[in-house]
């Protein structure tokens, strides 16, 4: 649904970015649905890159931004702190959603809890958005480990 409502494809990203709050906002706690809004994020920022490229006014603020490191903290809060111990298929593609986001919107001791749970399971997608995506995740794997 996230993916129909973006702009790339049906929608817009004020559409996009709706459902994702909403679904978050409504989700039960430790639901994995919390980290549609870093999905939302990624898509955004992936749309901006391919359209106005890597130096587009303001995408050096796109992960830092008050209401993205805002929504990271919710997503910790409401998923990653009340996760039940059991493993789902999609946890792996959603974790590496939220450690994407918390590297780059510079909040390390959260992103080293969250590099631990996912372990060496790198996903393509987000980290293919911003450069190389084995590079990117195991430099940040790295990084989180010291």
């Amino acid at each position: 649904m996230l993916r129909h409502l973006s702009e790339r494809w049906h929608g817009s990203h004020g559409e996009m970015y709706n459902f994702a709050r909403d679904s978050a906002a409504f989700a039960p706690s430790g639901s994995p649905l919390s980290a549609l809004t870093q999905a939302a994020r990624a898509e955004h920022f992936r749309q901006r890159v391919s359209i106005e490229g890597p130096t587009a006014v303001g995408l050096t603020y796109h992960w830092t931004h008050e209401v993205a490191v805002q929504a990271l903290h919710t997503t910790m809060r409401d998923w990653i702190a009340n996760r039940n111990g059991i493993e789902y298929a999609q946890d792996v593609a959603d974790l590496n959603t939220l450690l994407h986001g918390l590297v780059f919107g510079g909040l390390r001791d959260q992103a080293r809890e969250v590099s631990r749970q996912l372990g060496d399971r790198p996903t393509r997608v987000p980290w293919s958005y911003s450069g190389d995506p084995e590079s990117l995740f195991d430099h940040w794997r790295a990084q989180l480990s010291q």
